[in-house]
């Protein structure tokens, strides 16, 4: 994919006026201080891109996804591999947003050796909705997608916003769900709904969708951008409470998840990468009790995913020889 030209800033500042409110709110990063206001947005995109502005090295184990990554933790992860990281994982990402970010990694180092831990939803593969309005509108973000995709994102650009808190290396320490816990809403009550929910909906096609979308095209190309800077990205489908996945799981399910998994074969014929399935807790001994809701886990189940793919997947981050790798001769 080319990347366009940069153009101006739209006259005004709609957002203004919610960064304010959100600073009064509270919205302000563990640890890192207020940036200046005319560097930021209230969108979780700028702020982490600010955040690896301030970080101070070259961050080789990165995470990236959606909110159900925002609590991997760069600190516990370097207690573990020895890698010094960032969470560059973003509320409702979309795969451009990844394509971003990483895009600006490599050019602020672009000789660091990086280890990705991409955390995947499976029905974001092929997602394709409005940009975020960071990768329209920050100029650190917008210059990795061509001019005519920028523009054709047309007016009412939006980004999804809350009450979060980031460590310095981007990590989450305090966000909605933990606000929710503290104040006695329980898990049973978070999981009802989503309960309710399988049930009138159940799964009823057998494949994941083969159309090329732009959501899917990103996907592969970050693929092939990772390989060509020597980086085998680790893919890490996220789990769903065991009580969910009871109701949702049926026969059009698992047929499903097995085309998405044959996807991922397919693609390992043109890339290197890995993939740890872990939608089921049982794949990394998770506790479901250690949930907030049907996806979003507490630390402790966070720490125990790390622990397994470590341990399943040790070449991705940087300890052994990949599958892939060609075996050492004999001395």
């Amino acid at each position: 994919m080319s990347k366009g030209r940069k153009v101006q800033r739209r006259a005004g500042r709609p957002w203004l006026a919610a960064l304010v409110a959100g600073l009064a709110a509270g919205w302000l990063l563990a640890g890192v201080g207020v940036q200046p206001a005319a560097a930021i947005t209230t969108s979780d995109r700028t702020w982490k891109a600010d955040l690896l502005g301030r970080l101070g090295y070259a961050p080789r184990l990165v995470f990236v996804g959606g909110s159900r990554s925002l609590r991997l933790s760069p600190a516990y992860a370097y207690r573990r591999t020895g890698l010094r990281g960032f969470n560059a994982a973003v509320v409702e990402c979309m795969n451009e947003d990844v394509w971003a970010m990483l895009h600006l990694m490599v050019k602020r180092a672009p000789k660091v050796k990086r280890y990705v831990v991409w955390g995947i939803v499976p029905g974001t593969i092929s997602l394709t909705r409005q940009l975020d309005s960071a990768l329209v509108g920050d100029p650190r973000l917008r210059r990795w997608f061509p001019l005519s995709l920028r523009q054709a994102q047309g007016s009412g650009l939006r980004h999804p916003v809350g009450r979060r808190r980031y460590a310095g290396d981007g990590g989450l320490t305090w966000d909605k769900y933990a606000a929710e816990a503290a104040a006695g809403v329980s898990l049973a009550e978070k999981l009802q709904p989503a309960i309710e929910q399988a049930r009138r909906h159940p799964v009823t096609s057998d494949s994941i969708s083969t159309t090329m979308t732009r959501g899917r095209r990103y996907f592969e190309d970050t693929l092939a951008y990772l390989n060509t800077h020597d980086c085998e990205p680790l893919l890490v489908l996220t789990p769903i409470h065991p009580k969910v996945m009871q109701v949702m799981r049926n026969d059009h399910w698992d047929s499903r998840h097995a085309s998405l998994l044959a996807y991922f074969e397919e693609l390992q014929e043109r890339y290197h990468f890995t993939v740890l399935d872990f939608t089921f807790i049982s794949s990394f001994d998770g506790d479901p009790a250690a949930f907030y809701d049907v996806s979003h886990m507490k630390e402790s189940n966070m720490r125990r995913l790390l622990d397994a793919a470590v341990r399943q997947a040790p070449w991705a981050f940087g300890k052994g020889d990949a599958p892939w790798d060609e075996p050492s001769e004999p001395q």
